[in-house]
């Protein structure tokens, strides 16, 4: 059995010191993660409680009609499945992370406008862009089914929707299936090929997306707000990366996409 708390104490806030720059808003992140990770890790039958300080003043002020203040030091875009609370896992109260969720956590207009506005708006308080992934993702699964089964594309992603959010992953199944084709892995030569492919594509698909949000707001980041992409495992609860750290840079180019999907194909050929 285990408690997660979410503790407020007004003459007491430790821990929920603002970040003052990306690096330490990335840490952040990987510690909440890890504590949250940790849960039933303990084999002893005694209760584990985890306290998750919080400031409900923000949220909940005493004085009436007072309106709370905003100011998240992070903004995550991460994909719409339940099985992905954001705040949760990274071990963050209320009013911390500024969440844009949409399904396979693609880069649309409306996603890059979320972020735009929290990164310009919010008086400087974001100083980190967060792409999180996940192992699982059933956009990445619609994709992959539409790569691999084009004749029937068209019934996979017969609305106007769906179709949107599958050619937004398109790039990262494919650039996925040259890095396996690279290694002399096909669909005809390996069982596991279609697993395999998924794993690739979920790393991809996150890293891609990061790397579009540097690109496309470019000068707009703020000089003191760094962007990073990871992968949440929906089995071991960790937020993963390539370079085996939580959380990290994207690609800076197409090119170097496409070596990080080698890199990350050939870590689950061996």
């Amino acid at each position: 059995m285990f408690e997660i708390v979410f503790q407020h104490d007004p003459s007491r806030q430790d821990g929920l010191e603002h970040p003052a720059d990306a690096g330490q808003a990335r840490r952040r992140l990987i510690e909440g993660n890890a504590r949250f990770s940790s849960l039933w890790s303990d084999d002893s039958s005694d209760a584990q409680s985890l306290k998750v300080p919080s400031n409900l003043e923000e949220l909940l002020p005493s004085e009436l009609g007072k309106t709370p203040e905003h100011h998240p030091f992070a903004a995550v875009l991460s994909c719409s499945d339940a099985r992905v609370p954001t705040e949760l896992l990274f071990f963050e109260p209320l009013n911390e992370l500024f969440v844009v969720r949409l399904a396979g956590n693609v880069v649309s207009n409306e996603s890059v406008g979320s972020l735009d506005y929290a990164v310009q708006h919010l008086e400087g308080s974001v100083k980190l862009m967060v792409v999180l992934g996940h192992t699982g993702c059933g956009a990445v699964s619609a994709a992959i089914d539409a790569y691999l089964d084009p004749a029937h594309s068209p019934l996979m992603t017969g609305t106007l929707g769906l179709r949107s959010v599958v050619e937004h992953i398109f790039v990262a199944v494919r650039t996925a299936a040259n890095a396996l084709n690279h290694l002399g892995v096909s669909p005809t030569g390996d069982p596991g090929y279609r697993s395999r492919l998924a794993e690739v594509s979920e790393v991809v698909n996150a890293a891609t997306a990061a790397m579009t949000l540097e690109h496309v707001l470019g000068a707009s980041i703020p000089s003191d707000c760094g962007v990073v992409f990871g992968v949440y495992d929906l089995a071991t609860r960790r937020v993963l990366a390539p370079d085996g750290s939580g959380l990290t840079k994207p690609p800076s180019s197409l090119e170097d996409l496409e070596k990080l999907a080698v890199r990350v194909a050939a870590s689950g050929c061996q």
